[in-house]
């Protein structure tokens, strides 16, 4: 059965409810109210949860350390991270019992934004032609509740998306590229690997790290949705209040800002595929990240502490900044069973904890791992890191990062393919049967919709430091 006419159905039976209430008395609507028992089960947990679910809705900016390290920990010995956690959000419109258009507000609306919550009592009077016009409302708006548990009323189409973070705009490219209104920024390389129909799409900005988003910008773009997902500008009830204000009949979909940690990424992925109809590229997603987290899992666990790797995340072009275990940033050696040497303070929200060459030298790095090109190009031939182990061993990787960095920088479900690229790296021999070029193959073809050379693989996991 369509949408459409599941929404239809709807309508008639609260007709019908509606008519009914009126010959009960209060006690008897509360009554009805309590044996609601669909309704509870999708609408009530969200009030209970509320809390519960701020605190990991797109709060991350104090990068506390806390939050990777325990689901690392939980995943030890499973990788079933969706039974941790009851999702307090729906997008089965079948449950709800009103609709109500919570976005209106100052910044005017638009057609394709119209609710089927704009009829009332007074319309009993419209002639045909209004009564007309409201079905067709009615069939073209769907009401959901989003991942911070706020029912809205979006288009039964959508077809434009923004997203006011990369993690966000990010995830939506790989599940529904063609809704995709703009990016973020976008990388600038020689050559980009990206098909040029996403590539020419508009640089928007956003809210993330530094950058602070232009309303008025994303306003024009006249997208169907606008998604919130991790942002650092503190309470995320806040911080959606003010989007929403600002956004005005656009209607704003909180998503939970853990889609920029990799181990607890799928109910988000899950999420936005059902949002944008797009459940089968969600599920292929969902199943090519445990596929990994899996293997990784399953090998590491067999690694005896004393013989981990010992690893230092180099960042900036001297390579003298870091995050230590525990940060968003970092991830990727921690749920590759790496030993991040780095004893330093995690600094809150962008990271990248100033170390000094002396650190470097008591850590004595086994692996050096980094996405800045010019500390690559550089650390072979800089006398400060020569007796460094992992430069005197060979062993400096560049992170690929066309069109985006696998490791960091920005986070999000892309991040899985440089989960699988960690790992090979930091123990080349436990993961001899892992093949790195076919799963790279596989994710750039399925998520990052572009078909690769042999000439671009290559590039991409065997650079050559320039001297």
């Amino acid at each position: 059965m369509s949408r459409k006419i599941k929404i239809l159905l709807i309508a008639m039976m609260l007709v019908a409810a509606v008519f009914l209430s009126g010959c009960v008395n209060s006690s008897s609507v509360d009554e009805s109210n309590s044996g609601s028992d669909k309704i509870t089960e999708n609408v009530n947990p969200v009030a209970e949860k509320e809390n519960s679910t701020n605190d990991k809705m797109m709060s991350v900016p104090e990068d506390t350390g806390t939050n990777v390290t325990n689901e690392i920990n939980k995943t030890t010995n499973s990788l079933n991270t969706t039974n941790d956690t009851t999702p307090v959000y729906s997008l089965n419109t079948t449950n709800t019992t009103s609709v109500t258009a919570i976005y209106s507000g100052s910044g005017g609306s638009s057609s394709k934004h119209s609710s089927s919550s704009s009829s009332s009592d007074d319309d009993s009077g419209s002639d045909e032609t209004s009564s007309d016009n409201s079905d067709s409302d009615e069939n073209d708006t769907v009401q959901i509740t989003d991942m911070l548990g706020r029912e809205l009323v979006l288009p039964n189409d959508i077809d434009s998306v923004i997203a006011t973070s990369p993690p966000s705009t990010i995830l939506v490219y790989m599940l529904a590229p063609d809704k995709v209104a703009g990016w973020n920024f976008i990388n600038s390389f020689n050559h980009t690997l990206m098909d040029d129909k996403y590539l020419s799409l508009p640089v928007i900005g956003g809210w993330y790290g530094t950058e602070t988003g232009n309303y008025e910008t994303l306003i024009s773009m006249d997208p169907d949705i606008v998604i919130e997902g991790y942002n650092t500008q503190g309470d995320v009830n806040d911080t959606i209040l003010l989007r929403q204000e600002n956004f005005g009949s656009i209607p704003v979909v909180a998503i939970d800002g853990s889609i920029t940690y990799i181990m607890r990424s799928e109910p988000t992925i899950e999420y936005v595929g059902t949002l944008l109809d797009r459940e089968r590229q969600a599920d292929k997603l969902i199943d090519f990240r445990n596929s990994i987290l899996t293997e990784i899992n399953d090998t590491i666990k067999d690694i005896p502490e004393d013989q981990k790797v010992h690893v230092y995340y180099a960042e900036g072009p001297k390579g003298l900044a870091t995050d230590p275990s525990g940060s968003q940033h970092s991830q990727v050696i921690d749920i590759c069973g790496g030993i991040n040497v780095a004893n330093c303070t995690l600094t809150p929200g962008n990271g990248m904890t100033a170390v000094s060459m002396e650190n470097v030298i008591a850590w004595d790095p086994e692996v050096i791992l980094t996405s800045n090109t010019q500390f690559y190009n550089s650390v072979y031939s800089d006398p400060l890191w020569e007796n460094i182990d992992a430069v005197a061993n060979k062993r400096v990787y560049l992170a690929p990062e066309n069109p985006f960095c696998w490791i960091d920088r920005p986070q999000g479900p892309h991040l899985i393919i440089g989960t699988a690229w960690t790992a090979k790296m930091l123990y080349p021999d436990q993961f001899s049967d892992m093949d790195l070029e076919s799963l790279t193959r596989e994710f750039y073809s399925d998520f990052f919709h572009y078909d690769l050379t042999d000439e671009e693989l290559n590039s991409l996991l065997y650079p050559e430091a320039e001297e």
